[in-house]
């Protein structure tokens, strides 16, 4: 029998895509420095190819000199960073996950309806900011700290950051 390992291995979609797109994005802008607002994603893979392709990570808007690029991390990101790259003439690629996406689009769907959110993730996640930036009517529930149940809706939406684990959840939700 023949085995053929393929690297890199072990990729969801999600990281797939922020890799090519921020390669995308180095391919488009060879004259300028590429930065990335925040971790790409959870791979150490893809951040050691990062840092040998002189690609910069930061945790400020503000640390990325105006007409630069700017590449959103695959966790999101709110719409008033969006609108600040804007102002900075920024060259904008986006990297969100189709999954982190598709809960951000239900968290909206549920407040147009009219309901409250409770959002499960941790504290200063990216993925947990962008959420809770959607509407005052998303209330965090901090896996490590807990949750204020005093909710004006009676039957909230539970919604959780896509990272978690299955087993923490399934105490979380008991």
């Amino acid at each position: 029998m023949k085995v053929e390992i393929i690297r890199p291995s072990g990729f969801c979609l999600g990281v797939k895509k922020a890799f090519e797109i921020v390669k995308k994005a180095k391919n488009e802008n060879p004259n300028k420095r590429i930065y990335i607002l925040g971790l790409l994603v959870h791979n150490d893979l893809i951040l050691d190819y990062l840092t040998k392709e002189n690609i910069k990570t930061v945790y400020s808007i503000d640390e990325i000199p105006d007409g630069e690029v700017i590449v959103f991390s695959a966790h999101g990101h709110s719409k008033q960073l969006h609108q600040k790259a804007l102002e900075k003439n920024l060259t904008i690629y986006e990297t969100a996950c189709v999954k982190v996406q598709k809960c951000f689009d239900k968290i909206i769907e549920e407040i147009s309806r009219g309901n409250e959110v409770i959002y499960i993730g941790v504290e200063g996640h990216q993925e947990c900011l962008t959420a809770l930036s959607l509407s005052k009517n998303v209330h965090f529930y901090n896996v490590k700290g807990g949750f204020d149940y005093c909710l004006n809706n009676n039957s909230p939406v539970v919604i959780n950051q896509t990272s978690l684990n299955i087993n923490d959840l399934v105490k979380i939700h008991e």
